[in-house]
Formats: structure tokens, C-alpha cells, sequence
């Protein structure tokens, strides 16, 4: 019997969820929440304060939901055609050099998914271990708008984290974990009803 490809390992939690925020958010509603990564809902850091401000935020969020040194995996989305490991992670980035020295995001390739008039969805996996400040100069890229969609999952917990250009959608294994974590992180929630 073969071991189980990735994107088994990730249906194993997230059912039929694909492995990004946004679809997520859709297809396992009772199974999230979002934080802002700024005060008053504010989508870009501009100075030094907020930029740190966002990773305070961005990695405490994400420790929670993962858990510190847990084993995680990494998904990055591509839109398009294209099966090879997106070029603005290691393009035109001020983080490049950082990237291309890091083996450990050498990509997995996983699967494409038809989505429609837009096109397939790539996903690539690298397998991690979550550690706060780990991940800080992937948080500013994505803080920036500069980094396409990326998420981590810990599938034993059931639990991920996929940041965007504004904040986080965290994704628990139930609901009531939810309600917790909104008591935890009241502060950083969205005022308006729908909770974007």
C-alpha cells in the first residue's frame, strides 16, 4: 500500500476544501474566523511600527492555530497553467535571496483544480515545522500584496492558517474552537456582521 499523496493528507481534514484562504472561507464557513492584522481594519504597513505590528499579530494567530514547532504543511497557489513554483517568490522580490538559499521551501507539486473562467488553480506543498518569527520575511510579502496565496496546515490538529494582504483566516476543527478564539482575539475582529 503507497503512503498518501498530499493532497490526501490534506482532504483527510479539510474534506473537500482546497488548500487556500479564500475557498476555504466558502466551503468550511462554520470552521473559521478572520483577524485584521492592523488597527482599524487598515490593509497596508507603511511605517516600521506597523510592519511589526503585523508580524506581532500574524504570528501569534498563527501559533495559536497551529500550534509552536508543530509539523505543518505549506500550500502555495498559483493561478494559471503554469506547474513550476511561482516566479514572484524568488523574482523581483525584495526576499529573494532569502528564498533561493532556503531549501526547506524546495515545493512538492500537488495538484492543478479547474476553477472556471479564471482558469486552473496550481498547488505546490513543502512540508514545515511552525515557529514564531520562522516565517516573518513569507508574513511581509503577503502583508505587502507581493506574495500570491499561501496557507499552513496542521492536519493532526485540523487547523490552518492562510494570511492575506489585510489580515488572516484562521480555520479550527469545529465551531465551538471558533467562539474561543474569537474570545481570544476580540480585539484584532472585523466590526462589521459578516466578519471580513
Amino acid at each position: 500500500m503507497s503512503a498518501p499523496t498530499i493532497a490526501e493528507i490534506w482532504h483527510s481534514s479539510f474534506g473537500a476544501a482546497l488548500p487556500v484562504g479564500y475557498l476555504c472561507r466558502t466551503t468550511l464557513p462554520d470552521r473559521w474566523m478572520r483577524i485584521h492584522s492592523l488597527p482599524e481594519s487598515k490593509r497596508y504597513p507603511e511605517t516600521k511600527v506597523e510592519r511589526d505590528e503585523v508580524l506581532r499579530r500574524q504570528n501569534a494567530a498563527a501559533c495559536y492555530a497551529l500550534g509552536e514547532g508543530s509539523e505543518c504543511i505549506l500550500f502555495i497557489t498559483q493561478y494559471g497553467e503554469s506547474r513550476h513554483w511561482p516566479d514572484y517568490y524568488v523574482e523581483g522580490s525584495r526576499y529573494a535571496a532569502e528564498f533561493l538559499a532556503l531549501d526547506r521551501f524546495a515545493p512538492e507539486y500537488v495538484q492543478s483544480y479547474e476553477r472556471g473562467q479564471d482558469g486552473p488553480l496550481q498547488f505546490f506543498a513543502s512540508r514545515q515545522r511552525w515557529n514564531t518569527g520562522a516565517f516573518d520575511e513569507l508574513i511581509l510579502m503577503c502583508a505587502d500584496g507581493t506574495a500570491g496565496p499561501y496557507l499552513f496546515a496542521n492536519i493532526g490538529r485540523r487547523n490552518a492558517y492562510a494570511p492575506y494582504d489585510g489580515g488572516a483566516d484562521l480555520f479550527f476543527s469545529a465551531s465551538d474552537a471558533v467562539v474561543e478564539a474569537r474570545r481570544k482575539f476580540s480585539d484584532w475582529l472585523s466590526t462589521i456582521e459578516s466578519g471580513l
